[in-house]
């Protein structure tokens, strides 16, 4: 399944692995490179094979096998000679020179057009945050998530974000709290009202947001209504 990183559910999936269980020693490859929303289930699979090799001791993962070649960081993104992390064939010699100038010309016609997003998804295969204005970046966000918090007995502050026609409700418990090492975190629970009767039908309305709100459904982030 070359370019599985646009699909942005498990239905196409589904069908394909539900089909092989008969076969004998089946395989099912995803190929892709990095795309803006890295809410997308390849994006999660890769995040799930890549802890579980963390895991080794474990053992769960060892039908799958994930090959990642992705630079480690935005800044790379002006270090030509770290590319081929993403770009292995730049180890070719019969192909480095002309590979290597092509990536350059694209990296400085993406930045002088306010694109260089697209260099960074495309060429160096790195997962950014759901839409380039975002307010967060995705590895900040990555990075404060914590396995668990209990709620019980804690300050609380509420927020409510009320909207009009088309837009989505959301409300927001933020807990302020000391951390093991006495430093003050807040803690963010947050859930959303996602309403697609204006924009026609569910379909319409994750296409013109560019969010999978089904997929988040699931996991009880939001919840869909007419």
């Amino acid at each position: 399944f070359d370019e599985i990183g646009e699909v942005t559910n498990r239905e196409k999936i589904s069908k394909i692995v539900s089909g092989q269980v008969l076969v004998k020693n089946h395989q099912f490859v995803q190929i892709s490179t990095s795309y803006p929303d890295p809410s997308v289930p390849f994006r999660k699979d890769q995040k799930t094979l890549q802890e579980a090799m963390e895991k080794d001791w474990d053992r769960e993962a060892d039908t799958s096998l994930c090959l990642v070649w992705a630079q480690d960081d935005l800044s790379e993104t002006f270090d030509p000679e770290t590319w081929v992390k993403s770009n292995p064939l730049l180890e070719l010699e019969d192909k480095k020179d002309i590979l290597l100038k092509g990536l350059i010309d694209k990296r400085n016609s993406d930045l002088l057009q306010g694109t260089q997003h697209d260099f960074q998804t495309k060429n160096l295969n790195m997962w950014l945050q759901q839409d380039v204005d975002s307010y967060l970046n995705l590895a900040d966000v990555e990075k404060a998530i914590i396995p668990e918090f209990s709620i019980h007995g804690q300050r609380c502050y509420i927020g409510i974000d009320y909207s009009m026609m088309s837009d989505n409700t959301a409300i927001a418990f933020v807990f302020p709290y000391l951390n093991d090492e006495g430093k003050p975190k807040w803690h963010v629970e947050q859930h959303s009202f996602v309403p697609f009767q204006r924009a026609g039908s569910i379909d319409a309305k994750e296409k013109q947001d560019g969010i999978n709100y089904r997929e988040l459904e699931k996991y009880g982030f939001c919840t869909v209504t007419s």
